[in-house]
């Protein structure tokens, strides 16, 4: 019996009992996306916030450890990237949901921002930024 992919809500595979060439071949074709083959990659959920002294970003990254995740601010844009690495498959069967590969997500921010006071933190699964506006008229803007 074989049994049926679903995409993009989650996936149901039936594994090979041997992994051989020609299986390998197909499954880099099929789940290209998903692998970070380079060609593609996706994006993963996001909250951005505006709140009186600048902006809080929250992306949800679950699994994914400090060293494989980078954070930027090119200009205005606030750019997170990364890969979460596909676990060794096992059993023979096995339903999968979560994306994996690489990520990458981006935002552009409006206004002046004071790149050099952005805090960054990675718990839980969920990477949290703050990213200060400058304040004009008198000082600079305090977080809230």
């Amino acid at each position: 019996m074989k049994l049926p992919l679903q995409r993009p809500a989650g996936r149901t595979e039936k594994q090979p009992p041997a992994e051989g060439p020609i299986n390998t071949r197909f499954d880099g074709d099929e789940n290209a996306s998903e692998k970070g083959t380079g060609r593609h990659s996706w994006s993963p959920s996001a909250d951005v916030i505006e709140v009186d002294g600048g902006y809080v970003i929250e992306v949800e990254l679950p699994g994914v450890r400090r060293e494989d995740v980078d954070v930027d601010l090119d200009g205005n844009e606030f750019v997170v990237t990364g890969e979460i690495k596909e676990r060794e498959r096992e059993g023979l069967f096995r339903h999968r949901t979560r994306s994996v590969g690489h990520f990458e997500f981006r935002v552009t921010l409006p206004g002046e921002l004071r790149r050099e006071d952005v805090e960054v933190s990675l718990a839980y699964g969920v990477l949290k930024a703050y990213v200060p506006k400058v304040k004009h008229g008198g000082g600079q803007s305090e977080k809230s």
